[in-house]
């Protein structure tokens, strides 16, 4: 069996698409852009987070 990964575009990262992609037997690997406004603006807090660390 081989990895893939999806692209997909920031409007498929939403809390019940995540829970599913987790899910051992349907576990899907997924690269995309956070949306700003996702889940209490977790895309803000990770860059102010990564720009503090100088990553």
């Amino acid at each position: 069996m081989q990895d893939k990964v999806y692209t997909a575009d920031s409007t498929a990262i939403t809390a019940p698409n995540l829970l599913h992609f987790v899910q051992p037997e349907k576990q899907l690997f997924l690269l995309s852009r956070c949306p700003d406004n996702f889940y209490k603006k977790l895309s803000d807090k990770a860059k102010r987070q990564a720009y503090a660390q100088n990553k």
